[in-house]
């Protein structure tokens, strides 16, 4: 679930931005499921570039 780093990474530079840092921000989201029974454990990521 979610987005592969290297992805974002280049999804960036694609955008015509350089010195890409995709780093982690060390917190999750998390979900539960409408039943309960299942959870969503998500990191949260920080995108940052030069134009």
């Amino acid at each position: 679930m979610g987005f592969k780093r290297e992805d974002i990474t280049k999804w960036v530079h694609d955008a015509g931005l350089k010195n890409v840092i995709v780093d982690c921000a060390d917190e999750n989201c998390c979900a539960k499921s409408d039943s309960g029974s299942e959870c969503a454990d998500i990191s949260i990521f920080v995108v940052s570039g030069e134009k």
